[in-house]
This record gives structure tokens, sequence and C-alpha cells, in this order.
């Protein structure tokens, strides 16, 4: 249970996270681009709500596809697998995500 009563769902997890953490540590400081922290925050969701064992994505691809859990579960890897490596990637290299905002001028 977290802090604020909540189960750990998405939006609890990301109202806790954004309010407290971004407001005062990073933005304060200008330690990273806040567009950058959120792409990254909204990925790092991605992959939490399609992984087990509360991942509610697996959940609802299993509703739908009337398949069982573990046969959803075996079938998401190959994709997790790229999206932790995509993760990664516009972590470290932050141009990926900031190309398109800095050619706005935002």
């Amino acid at each position: 249970m977290g802090l604020d009563g909540s189960h750990g769902d998405a939006k609890s997890v990301g109202d806790l996270f954004v309010h407290r953490t971004s407001q005062h540590q990073i933005h304060d400081l200008d330690l990273v681009d806040p567009v950058h922290f959120g792409i990254i925050l909204i990925v790092n969701m991605e992959i939490g709500l399609a992984t087990p064992p509360v991942g509610l994505n697996l959940y609802v691809g299993s509703a739908i596809s009337r398949l069982g859990l573990t046969d959803v579960s075996k079938s998401v890897v190959p994709w997790l697998l790229t999206a932790i490596v995509f993760l990664m990637m516009i972590t470290y290299i932050p141009e990926i995500t900031l190309f398109l905002p800095r050619l706005l001028g935002m």
C-alpha cells in the first residue's frame, strides 16, 4: 500500500512521484529537462503496466484475447525487451526525445 493509501495503480504512483519529486527536486535544481523527464516517466509506466505481477495491461489483453495470463505474459516478453532498450536509449541520449521540441522552440 502506498503512502497515500493507494494500492499502487499507475495514476497513484504517477501522482505521488510527479508531485513530490519533480516539483521540489528536479525542476528546482535544473537537473533534467521537464519534457525529457515526462517522456522517461511515461515509458517507465508503460513498462510497469505490462509486467507481472500487477501488469494491468496483461489482464486487459488476456480478457480481450481470451487467452490465459501465462500465454499473454510470454507473448509480451519480446516487446518488453524492446521497450527496455528504448527506455535506456531515451534516458541516456536525451537528444532523441528533445529533438522535436527544440526544433519547435519549446
